[in-house]
């Protein structure tokens, strides 16, 4: 116990020596700001990381709008970038989704965006069913309306007709002016294309019926398509250049549907043999047109009419 005390006096001594002073000065400042020195050191990392756990919990989410940003100069501040950039990969990814489900159904979509993705960005030989559709008479059946009057009824009934494409899940490929065309079994794969595209036709004309009976009460013009489908290999793939690029088919049996399609009265469905052999299972009443010659073509082809409105009611 003596012991003890003589120590502690002697330290007493040394902290009260006035040579000592400024060292023990130091010493009690620094426990005395040390709780202050360590919040704030605390909150300088508390607070990015809150910020990449909010980022992160984001990601999670699938949200896009989230945007993170730390400069720390350290670990903190690489991790926020990589995050950022994860992040701004999914923007990318969002914007890209959106241009696609314009031409192609969302599960089309869904799987050209899958990290095992399917679609070939060279060209390929595939087997698919080719839709043209052109309105008839669509100039004559305007005159007099204002050009943007005309745009308004295009619209109205493209907006119909792009829905029943994107029901079939069938490829927009391109508007033609007052018609456009439609592949099926291409840049996915369909074991059905055929009757995909036979039922998306006569789904088409029978939504076309029903808005041109309300047109015609309303007093205003009604259109009526003319369409022509036809099944071949094609080449399918990316046409263009590098700074633009568009997915698309060509080759024959491409220019054998548009022609096919010429010879399609308003409101009729014309497929070829080939197609409707495809589709065979379907059972639909038709009209054989026998082998039939084509502008541009050496050998005829055997055309179908097929009789839309028995087939809705069968």
């Amino acid at each position: 116990m003596f012991f003890a005390a003589k120590v502690s006096l002697q330290r007493l001594h040394v902290l009260t020596c006035s040579s000592c002073w400024p060292l023990s000065l130091g010493l009690l400042a620094s426990l005395l700001l040390s709780p202050l020195v360590g919040a704030t050191l605390s909150q300088h990392v508390a607070r990015p990381l809150r910020d990449l756990i909010r980022g992160v919990e984001a990601l999670r989410r699938g949200d896009p709008s989230v945007c993170v940003e730390i400069r720390s100069r350290d670990e903190l501040e690489e991790l926020a970038n990589s995050l950022q950039t994860l992040v701004e990969g999914m923007r990318e990814r969002d914007q890209l989704r959106e241009a696609l489900v314009r031409h192609l159904s969302a599960s089309v979509v869904q799987k050209i965006l899958a990290p095992s993705g399917v679609v070939h960005l060279g060209g390929e030989y595939v087997t698919a069913t080719i839709m043209f559709a052109d309105f008839r008479g669509f100039t004559s059946q305007c005159q007099g309306m204002s050009p943007m009057a005309a745009v308004n009824t295009l619209n109205e009934y493209f907006s119909l007709i792009v829905d029943v494409i994107l029901q079939y899940q069938g490829t927009l490929d391109k508007f033609l002016g007052d018609g456009l065309m439609v592949v099926f079994g291409a840049p996915v794969a369909q074991a059905d294309h055929a009757q995909r595209a036979l039922r998306c036709a006569l789904h088409i004309q029978g939504v076309l019926e029903h808005l041109n009976r309300r047109r015609t009460a309303e007093g205003k013009v009604h259109l009526q398509l003319g369409i022509g489908l036809h099944s071949g290999q094609v080449v399918a793939g990316q046409i263009g250049s590098q700074r633009r690029l568009e997915y698309t088919v060509i080759g024959s049996e491409v220019n054998r549907a548009f022609r096919i399609q010429s010879l399609a009265g308003p409101g009729e469905v014309l497929v070829s043999e080939q197609c409707y052999a495809l589709a065979g299972d379907m059972a639909l009443p038709a009209e054989s047109l026998g082998p039939t010659p084509l502008r541009g073509f050496r050998e005829p082809l055997v055309l179908y009419r097929i009789q839309h409105r028995l087939a809705r009611a069968a």
